[in-house]
């Protein structure tokens, strides 16, 4: 008889704490599960070897929700990446909308809150024999507690059988470029960064990072898991880099990864005048000065909702019908078609607008709305050549949106895509957006800018936004440029049904909250979701838009009026607080002129509080910041909340 299968793997944690997945194949019934009877049970004789498993069934629809689910806690190790994996068989009657069968799916916790859910799409189709599935994620800094839960995921119904879950550390090393943006290296300035990232709790010391450009090899030491390399002289024209980590013993290659350089003489920054470069820090640079994009979401663009949005201070906004649009007749063929952007784009031109143009659904792939045919053109990249070199020197263009939230697997080819697009247009960068906030490392050579796309107000108080923490400080970790995506939208509406509840709109408090939070977290662009959700005539409130669309501009002004503090050269700094109830975080941005303002956050739930000192007098905007004298601040508040500190 083979013997079963051991399934807890250890890892050390501080304090002599071990990190073990308690009874993982069931074999003393449910010891260390919490099983909800009668739906979950234990079947001997039933697991992979003979051995017992875990049954869930159910047939009932009229169960209420939250269907019960066999669960377990875990405590694990800050930044530190884990593969979590079980084995599944079992009848699949009904999958639910999301189509996610049976499976397991993971709550990160902090406290009583609950960070994130991770879902794994598990067992989708009925099968008598076992099917491996498995999740990988990044246990984050603000995090507790991992909860396991197995089962048909929410409205699923059938039988299941899960066996011999496992948890194993996965150390493995990541080095990709940063800066600069679309690998345009200018021959005054030849420097390339590149950020280490390890998925162990802390990168190991001694290591460097070795590049090679045109057979001339450049090395660099490692600090604050960055590089810096600058290079030798290069001919103008395209070249191949090779980025490698190295061990302590300067041999061994731990980690490898190639970027396509284009190396361009000093004069090119002002021959393409309609450039967005990234820099070092992060920030476009668009007319030769930092841009702060302060944006939207949209689908098509009528001339009236170009008009509403232009009256604000958003300065672009993110197309996803960007291939489709036009103003008078419909194109066509692709000539026609480009000629009908442009003239769209002019009109946002005139409008002191920027587009980020999507390309994200043109993928040779099966999914929602993918295009692979446009007009007479057949094929995802041969769309791409047409479309990018007719469109790059408009002046509304600010980025491609390459990304909306592919899965990891698909990762190559959207690397592949950033690479085209580059080769293409070597003056715009692409964007990259994931919602897999805990593996956004994995994302990081897709685009030449990140996205994040936190969404935390899905229900009526209580409310804490903890998932914007966990948005920000997993984008920020891994060195790259990133434009944020705070939530504008409510989770309630159904179009469908014309149905909405207004108690789930988020607040005007609470979107500059998690704007500023994103903020802090070194954000230097915000595209907000979606102006579709708030402008909508099928919502059946009077007056709805108009009252979300004051609070949505309000946001929007407060963050352009920060531009000298976001766009300066000066990273964030975090301020050390007294004093502390509930979750609270103080930042210091300083001006290039000098002048300091510092932002202060509170997650929620409930209660918050902070004190904290400034080095000069400063006054509070929204009066949640009080002075207790010699530049020492309390700051209360309850709930998501926000104040900043302006200089006197």
């Amino acid at each position: 008889m083979l013997k079963k299968m051991l399934s807890a793997v250890l890892c050390c944690l501080p304090f002599g704490l071990l990190a073990q997945l308690a009874n993982p194949g069931f074999e003393q019934g449910a010891d260390s599960w919490n099983l909800p009877q009668p739906i979950c049970q234990i079947a001997p004789g039933e697991g992979r070897n003979g051995t017992a498993a875990l049954v869930w069934e159910n047939t009932d629809t009229s169960l209420p929700l939250p269907r019960p689910r066999a669960t377990q806690e875990l405590k694990l190790q800050a930044n530190q990446t884990y593969r979590i994996s079980c084995f599944v068989k079992g009848r699949i009657d009904q999958l639910d909308r999301f189509k996610i069968g049976a499976s397991f799916y993971l709550q990160i916790m902090s406290g009583k809150d609950v960070i994130s859910y991770l879902y794994v799409r598990g067992l989708t189709q009925s099968s008598d024999e076992w099917q491996y599935v498995s999740k990988d994620f990044t246990f984050p800094p603000n995090a507790d507690r991992c909860i396991v839960s197995a089962g048909i995921h929410h409205l699923g119904l059938g039988k299941a059988y899960f066996d011999d879950f496992n948890i194993e550390n996965l150390n493995e090393y990541f080095i990709y470029m940063t800066s600069p943006g679309m690998g345009t290296v200018f021959q005054d300035d030849p420097t390339v960064r590149a950020s280490v990232y390890y998925t162990g709790p802390e990168l190991p010391a001694g290591l460097q990072a070795r590049l090679t450009v045109a057979d001339q090899t450049v090395l660099a030491a490692i600090t604050d898991r960055q590089a810096v390399f600058r290079l030798p002289e290069l001919p103008v024209g395209s070249a191949s880099a090779r980025l490698e980590l190295l061990a302590a013993d300067g041999a061994t290659v731990l980690a490898s990864e190639t970027h396509l350089l284009s190396i361009r003489p000093p004069e090119y920054r002002s021959q393409v005048a309609n450039a967005c470069w990234i820099d070092s820090r992060g920030r476009a640079i668009v007319n030769s000065k930092p841009f702060l994009p302060v944006g939207l979401f949209i689908g098509a663009c009528p001339k009236d909702h170009i008009d509403t949005i232009a009256d604000s201070a958003f300065n672009c906004v993110a197309s996803y019908s960007a291939l489709n649009l036009y103003y008078g007749a419909k194109p066509a063929n692709s000539q026609q078609a480009i000629t009908a952007i442009r003239e769209v784009m002019d009109y946002f031109q005139q409008k002191n607008l920027k587009l980020i143009f999507s390309l994200q659904h043109v993928y040779d792939t099966d999914m929602r709305y993918a295009l692979k045919q446009w007009h007479e053109i057949s094929g995802p990249d041969a769309i791409v050549e047409t479309v990018v070199p007719a469109l790059k020197d408009h002046p509304a263009l600010l980025s491609w949106y390459t990304n909306d939230e592919r899965p990891l697997d698909f990762l190559p080819v959207v690397k592949q895509r950033r690479e085209l697009i580059n080769r293409l247009d070597d003056a715009h960068p692409t964007w990259s957006l994931s919602m897999l906030f805990t593996m956004m490392y994995r994302y990081a050579p897709t685009g030449d800018v990140l996205g994040c796309d936190p969404y935390p107000i899905h229900s009526p108080k209580p409310r804490h936004m903890d998932v914007v923490d966990l948005a920000g400080v997993m984008t920020k970790r891994t060195g790259m440029p990133y434009w944020a995506v705070p939530q504008l939208y409510n989770s309630s509406f159904s179009a469908a049904n014309k149905t909405i509840k207004t108690e789930h709109d988020p607040t005007r408090e609470e979107m500059r909250a998690m704007s500023l939070r994103l903020a802090a977290e070194g954000a230097t662009g915000f595209i907000f979701y979606h102006f579709w959700n708030i402008r909508n005539p099928a919502i059946p409130v009077p007056g709805y838009f108009q009252q979300r669309w004051e609070d949505v501009k309000d946001v929007a002004a407060t963050l352009k009026s920060l531009e000298p503090w976001l766009l300066a050269d000066a990273w964030p700094e975090s301020v050390t607080c007294s004093d502390m109830e509930g979750k609270v975080h103080v930042t210091r941005f300083r001006a290039n002129d000098g002048r300091d303002c510092f932002i202060v956050t509170a997650n929620g739930p409930g209660r918050s509080q902070a004190t904290f000192t400034t080095p000069a007098p400063m006054r509070s905007l929204y009066g949640l910041t009080t002075t207790a004298g010699d530049n020492t601040w309390n700051f209360i508040a309850d709930g998501i909340a926000a104040d900043i500190l302006w200089p006197q």
